[in-house]
């Protein structure tokens, strides 16, 4: 689960940065020249149109923003507030320690300061949660006027994301090796249990994870269209429910990106089989658009076919009685 951000812009300069730099996206030309090439590159991807949200924090009084800093990563949520009110939501995509950049964009405070420790946000979102409410969800007094920055994690701010549908379908943060083994564990508790839903999800972030590396367009694995990752799945080439035990911790091979827009149901239904290419099955219960599909696909090289994977491949193709 991401962390929660909670980020106030009631004083006169942060809703000016606020309004400069979120509201109003800033051009990636403009910034370019304070990024390292790796940075460029990584805005490119993930800002198509070339404008980028941005916001930062000042070190602070004897350095106390620095942790608060260093506990962000990509997928978390930032909600912005202002006049009794979370008035926005957004994701955190990158972040990066930039002095340089942060005074061209907001100069110093009185302190001489600036806002070095910066981070990159998406997916900005209106919102209209009063305090009061988000207090409740937080289990803090119904007057609490969240005066400072604070990072929540799981614990606290899990409750406020999961209430709120805040999560991203594309800035995932990847949960560790030792947590998808964990959640892939045989576990005898009830499907019910919260438990169990938290490593189901734990699981579905990793394999995420493996499959799209927060990007934020990835190429669907059988018609090899590229799309935002919202659009695609992480689909297990053979069916979760019939892998063993060993077979769903290969976290990576056990997957592969499948878009929704007809790939990923027809593969599950058995009309997609794949070997070294991608082989399709025509029924004549089938309508014209579903043949079409089937025949924009077939033969198409299948890129994850291999040593590692092609046990799966069989067992899914001979599952759905298929051949090329």
């Amino acid at each position: 689960m991401p962390n929660l951000i909670i980020q106030p812009a009631s004083n006169k300069n942060a809703w000016k940065h606020y309004t400069d730099t979120v509201l109003n996206p800033v051009s990636l030309d403009r910034i370019r020249r304070y990024l390292d090439m790796t940075t460029a590159q990584r805005l490119e991807e993930l800002y198509k149109g070339g404008e980028v949200h941005v916001w930062g924090f000042t070190p602070g009084t004897n350095n106390s923003n620095v942790a608060k800093w260093d506990r962000i990563k990509p997928g978390d949520v930032a909600l912005f507030l202002r006049q009794k009110l979370a008035f926005a939501s957004s994701i955190v995509a990158l972040k990066i320690r930039n002095h340089d950049l942060a005074v061209e964009l907001w100069g110093y405070d009185d302190k001489q300061r600036t806002w070095e420790y910066v981070y990159f946000l998406d997916e900005i979102q209106n919102q209209k949660i009063p305090y009061l409410g988000l207090n409740e969800l937080l289990d803090y007094e119904p007057d609490n006027n969240f005066q400072q920055s604070l990072v929540l994690d799981d614990e606290k701010g899990g409750t406020v994301i999961e209430a709120l549908g805040l999560e991203s379908a594309v800035y995932e943060p990847a949960p560790t090796r030792d947590a998808y083994l964990n959640a892939v564990a045989p576990s005898e508790e009830s499907t019910l249990d919260r438990a169990v839903n938290s490593k189901a999800r734990t699981e579905q972030a990793y394999l995420r994870y493996v499959n799209f590396r927060n990007k934020k367009y990835a190429e669907c694995g059988i018609c090899h269209r590229e799309y935002p990752v919202s659009f695609l799945v992480a689909a297990h080439i053979k069916m979760r429910k019939y892998c063993t035990d060993t077979e769903r911790r290969d976290y990576e091979h056990i997957t592969m990106p499948m878009c929704k827009f007809g790939c990923d149901e027809l593969y599950e239904k058995g009309y997609i089989g794949a070997n070294e290419k991608i082989f399709v099955v025509r029924d004549e219960n089938l309508s014209a658009p579903v043949l079409d599909y089937l025949s924009s696909v077939d033969g198409n090289s299948c890129d994850y076919w291999g040593a590692n994977t092609y046990a799966y491949f069989e067992w899914h193709n001979e599952r759905m009685k298929i051949g090329s």
